[in-house]
């Protein structure tokens, strides 16, 4: 795969736009909780801390595809993105279970997984997002560089917010 979603959780302003223009395309509504990324927001007793974009980041060992039992989830040979079939998924959710980063989700609606299928390689989360907190970029050492070092931002913050500081 030559690109991939990279996301900084200090552009995020929590506006949601990456949802409902996902939401929009993938199910044709604007509904944040059938969208395939979300923007998580961090807050502790009404204070208001931070807001970050969570998104299937395409791993190099698919455990969402080693996990299905029925091989719902393949490799699309154009984009690279690992992909649901929703026609052959049974919602059996193991691939919910075996992502080590919670990205993929079960459509309550439509009683199947549903996960970031890079639309086509163009995605729109990118394309919306007017502060530049979801970037598509060829993935490279630079690349994977700046996605650690956002985890690392997010992973300090999140042990800020528990230690109650």
């Amino acid at each position: 795969m030559d690109k991939m979603i990279l996301v900084d959780p200090d552009k995020c302003t929590g506006c949601g736009t990456c949802e409902v223009v996902c939401s929009l395309k993938h199910v044709g509504e604007c509904n944040p909780a059938r969208s395939l990324i979300r923007a998580l927001r961090y807050e502790k007793m009404g204070s208001y801390y931070f807001s970050v974009p969570v998104v299937c980041q395409q791993c190099e060992t698919p455990l969402c595809k080693e996990v299905c039992p029925i091989n719902a989830i393949t490799q699309d040979p154009e984009t690279g993105a690992y992909v649901v079939d929703a026609n052959t998924c049974v919602g059996c959710r193991l691939c919910t279970i075996a992502c080590p980063i919670g990205t993929i989700n079960i459509d309550l609606q439509a009683k199947k997984a549903m996960k970031c299928d890079l639309c086509n390689g163009d995605p729109l989360c990118a394309k919306f997002c007017l502060p530049k907190a979801v970037t598509y970029v060829k993935r490279d050492k630079r690349s994977l560089v700046q996605m650690r070092e956002a985890a690392k931002k997010l992973s300090d913050r999140l042990i800020l917010i528990a230690s109650g500081t």
